[in-house]
């Protein structure tokens, strides 16, 4: 608000009228330019040499990207092998924001109606015909990510929107900015053939941002185009600027948070929600399974803040028929996103805090006196672990090891020694949550069998606000997500994992140069990091099927590049730190330079 106030006190004469200021609005842009070219303190500004030389020197920061964005990302990847060229083009990222599901809002917001359409018929055709000519080479299977020169400005255009805006994350909409930045790029020029006005589509992706300042930017563009149209306003041009721009703030603090931050829906849109939900659970046996996965990620999540990614995990570790296991501290919703889990599948639910003290009749049942009048130690496991599909196990590496040995079986075979039997338990997931690491070697093997870890945070300072909006809501409305599946109805279950994990293994392939790339990256943890990551032979064997899986799951027919990103929580043991590690590794060595040239960072080599 200041930096537009500011603005108009200097560049607008006291007795002006709103058309003569409207009409010295180019000038005024000119000279606003050369202060920013002479004030670094500016963002953009400074010497226009030097940003021009940071600007060349600048990479890419991949780990800010949003699960919205590399979604599109992937799917920009299978568009361009499906066109067999070697780079991703800002056409295939333009027809994959067009396409995907996770883009809807933005999609609707800059291109209304049927525009929508017509501009993904006007990219496939281009695509199609190949004008990207030299492009057009060999197929570009399991090939590593690389971008166009155009389409790596575009990406580095799209991390200053999203500093500008004071966000942490780059989202899709950052990405259509920094687009519309070039006049002669793809986008520009695929508005201008939609006949469509720029500058009201570069408002309708601002309006999708969550960020105040997004809302104050579109606040104090509208109070532009309103000058020219009042002959005599009642307020100045700055007052008008200031009076909208907090009308946006106040009206973004009682706005509840967007889907897509993993929160709830306001109250009035309750009724709504809950209509909608109901029409999906009712045909929720013909969603397809990534459409289900979609919905269960609505139930887990909803009333939460910041879990998203934790969410994701659990239900992917489901899917798998795989563990996860959360490191984090008391109060951050881990039980609740196991017994949400729960709920999803309308399994049993099991939950156990472990100590040293834990008998393990607590966990796996009482011995029967029945069968102990035969001579037999038989357990009773109706209501414990044994018979449940979803378990929750708190402080697990405290218990002792009665207890432990019994749950290596259960983790890694999914059977139970029941007296003088062996018995196959429905065990779908186990949730394993503890405040810290093991420390004792004893407990490698409990921990190995854990394939997917997550390190689990309190809420952010920024999210807090947020978080507490979510709190003052009604218990009936937060808590509706563990009562709204009947089992008739339920999203997924044991089978849909059993027949996905099935799919996968009979259509979904595992390109040779990916393999080749998870080989080296355990290479790496294990001969050139710090502290050493030692991963064993069947975490790597079970993570490659993960990652089958999970392709599958989105309806892929092939293991990709960015599928392997999700090693950075399987390949990381002592410090979740190195999770970090795995990620800068991964994305140095899938991420080339523009298409046909070598790969970033000295030939696509890991970075120390």
């Amino acid at each position: 608000v200041g930096t537009f106030a500011a603005a108009a006190t200097i560049f607008a004469p006291a007795s002006a009228s709103a058309v003569a200021w409207a009409q010295q609005l180019p000038e005024v842009r000119t000279r606003m330019d050369a202060m920013r070219r002479r004030n670094p303190r500016i963002p953009g500004g400074g010497d226009a040499d030097r940003d021009a030389d940071e600007q060349a020197n600048r990479k890419i920061d991949f780990g800010k990207f949003s699960h919205s964005l590399l979604e599109v990302i992937r799917q920009a990847d299978v568009l361009a092998k499906r066109k067999r060229q070697p780079g991703l083009s800002t056409e295939s990222l333009l027809l994959s924001m067009l396409t995907i599901p996770q883009t809807a809002a933005l999609r609707q917001a800059a291109f209304p109606g049927d525009a929508a359409t017509r501009a993904r018929a006007i990219l496939e055709r281009q695509l199609l015909a190949g004008e990207e000519g030299s492009y057009r080479l060999a197929s570009r299977s399991g090939a590593p990510l690389r971008f166009t020169p155009m389409a790596e400005r575009a990406l580095l255009e799209a991390e200053d929107e999203m500093r500008r805006f004071g966000q942490d994350e780059l989202e899709p909409a950052h990405l259509l900015l920094g687009m519309l930045q070039d006049p002669r790029g793809e986008a520009c020029l695929l508005i201008t053939d939609l006949k469509a006005d720029l500058e009201t589509v570069r408002r309708s992706v601002l309006g999708t941002l969550p960020s105040a300042l997004a809302k104050v930017r579109l606040a104090a563009a509208e109070s532009v185009d309103n000058v020219g149209h009042q002959a005599s306003p009642p307020l100045s041009f700055s007052q008008r600027v200031a009076r909208d721009a907090v009308a946006c703030l106040l009206e973004d603090a009682d706005v509840a948070p967007t889907p897509s931050s993993s929160s709830t829906s306001s109250p009035k849109k309750a009724s709504n929600k809950s209509s909608s939900s109901a029409s999906a659970k009712g045909s929720s046996s013909t969603m397809s399974i990534s459409s289900r996965l979609l919905y269960s990620h609505q139930l887990v999540t909803k009333g939460l803040v910041e879990r998203s990614a934790e969410s994701k995990l659990l239900l992917l570790a489901a899917l798998s028929g795989e563990h996860v296991f959360f490191l984090g501290p008391p109060g951050t919703a881990k039980s609740l996103l196991a017994r949400r889990l729960a709920s999803v599948c309308c399994g049993s639910f099991f939950e156990r805090l472990l100590t040293r003290f834990t008998v393990p009749e607590e966990v796996f049942g009482p011995l029967s006196l029945k069968a102990l009048e035969q001579d037999e130690l038989r357990r009773k496991i109706e209501g414990f672990l044994p018979s449940a599909d979803v378990a929750f196990l708190d402080e697990v590496f405290k218990a002792n090891s009665s207890i432990l040995n019994a749950l290596l079986s259960i983790l890694n075979e999914g059977v139970f020694d029941n007296g003088g039997s062996r018995i196959d338990v429905p065990l779908w997931c186990v949730v394993a949550a503890s405040n810290e690491l093991p420390e004792s070697e004893e407990l490698d093997a409990l921990y190995d069998r854990f394939l997917l870890r997550r390190a689990v945070p309190r809420v952010s300072d920024a999210a807090v606000p947020d978080f507490l909006r979510a709190a003052l809501r009604s218990e009936a409305e937060v808590e509706v997500a563990e009562s709204s599946v009947s089992p008739d109805s339920a999203p997924l279950s044991a089978s849909d994992s059993e027949a996905l994990c099935a799919k996968a293994a009979q259509h979904v392939t595992f390109p040779e140069q990916l393999l080749l790339i998870v080989a080296e990256l355990r290479t790496f943890l294990r001969d050139e990091a710090e502290p050493p990551v030692l991963v064993s032979d069947r975490r790597i064997a079970k993570a490659v099927r993960l990652l089958r899986v999970a392709a599958c799951a989105v309806g892929g027919d092939e293991v990709m590049g960015l599928d392997l990103l999700l090693l950075q929580h399987v390949f990381w043991d002592k410090d979740p730190s190195q999770a970090a590690l795995v990620r800068d590794w991964l994305f140095d060595r899938l991420v080339g330079g523009p298409a046909g040239g070598p790969p970033a960072g000295g030939g696509g080599g890991p970075r120390a």
